[in-house]
């Protein structure tokens, strides 16, 4: 069911309120326990709704920024649906509300995600989706042994050479070669010395 012009109205007026808490959380402090009370009430079903309906992906992302901050838990399978959006970087988005320990009021239950994480992996037509998807299959490696021989088909098979680079130092656990996109780049520019 597609949203309704009174459900896009509601969307944009919860934003309106939460940027304005946004503005004035970071000019007072955001993780001030004063500010963070004042956070404008989520309506949760509809955020989810909107992440995953809306037509702006711009509000899509947003949604699911709101999603992964304030109701983690119960919003996993926004997350989950929402790796299907035809905008990479809504997906993005998606990968990490899914992943994010940090987030979460339970404990992330590695079983439920690594099977969507490893289809993110090898099906993800954006190189930079499955490029992001490694650093969390390798967090979650030790609790499941599926996401390693995930990272070691990527390593050998990946389209993308820069996934494959990244995913072969997630395998040979070299960390520190575990980077952005970018950064892999800018380091294949400049000439080793």
């Amino acid at each position: 069911m597609a949203l309704s012009d009174d459900d896009l109205l509601a969307v944009e007026q919860y934003f309106e309120k939460w940027w304005a808490w946004v503005r004035a959380a970071a000019a007072f402090g955001l993780h001030s326990p004063k500010w963070l009370a004042l956070a404008p009430e989520v309506p949760l079903e509809l955020i989810q709704r909107a992440a995953l309906e809306h037509p702006n992906a711009r509000v899509r992302r947003e949604c699911l920024t709101v999603l992964d901050h304030e109701a983690n838990d119960e919003s996993i399978e926004t997350f989950r649906a929402a790796l299907a959006d035809p905008v990479p970087r809504v997906r993005r988005l998606a990968l990490h509300g899914l992943s994010c320990e940090r987030c979460r009021t339970g404990e992330l239950c590695a079983t439920d995600v690594v099977p969507t994480l490893i289809h993110a992996l090898q099906h993800d037509p954006s190189p930079r989706v499955r490029h992001d998807t490694v650093p969390i299959l390798l967090r979650l490696s030790d609790r499941d042994e599926r996401a390693s021989a995930a990272l070691e088909t990527a390593a050998h098979q990946d389209d993308d050479p820069l996934v494959r680079q990244v995913a072969l130092a997630a395998v040979q656990g070299r960390t520190r070669d575990i980077r952005s996109r970018k950064a892999l780049r800018r380091r294949a520019r400049v000439p080793a010395v």
